[in-house]
């Protein structure tokens, strides 16, 4: 990213027991990083954001990040993929699958010059039990 002129601001908290699988935190970062990246190719001294830390019940990832166009949506609230071919334009609906997993949500805000991504994934409390990954 550094060869690119992209910056990468991040805060990361995890606990070792995380309840989320790490192949869903791995997609769900991929893909998210992935996005941002792509988005920023353009963008002189271009800036990401990514948080991944556990906020009450919940792990919440967030990515944001400059754009130089307007975002357009799908009519099933994801935003339209700026590539083409097979296989492309997935990622944001894996990761909206992988909070579903996780009775979370996937947010997406776009304004003119920034775009964020928000995903919650919730625990599951056992009686009596405490989360891992998560802080009351």
């Amino acid at each position: 990213m550094k060869q690119s002129g992209i910056s990468l601001v991040y805060r990361i908290h995890l606990e070792k027991d995380c309840f989320v699988e790490n192949s869903d935190l791995c997609r769900i970062l991929s893909n998210l990083l992935d996005n941002a990246i792509e988005a920023c190719r353009e963008i002189p001294d271009a800036e990401i954001r990514l948080t991944c830390m556990p906020v009450k019940h919940t792990l919440l990832i967030k990515t944001e990040n400059p754009v130089s166009d307007v975002i357009r949506f799908h009519k099933n609230g994801l935003p339209l993929s700026s590539k083409e071919g097979p296989g492309h334009g997935r990622g944001l609906a894996s990761v909206k699958e992988i909070a579903g997993k996780y009775h979370g949500t996937l947010k997406i805000e776009a304004d003119t010059d920034k775009f964020t991504v928000s995903v919650n994934l919730f625990s599951i409390r056992m009686k009596g039990g405490k989360d891992s990954c998560c802080m009351d």
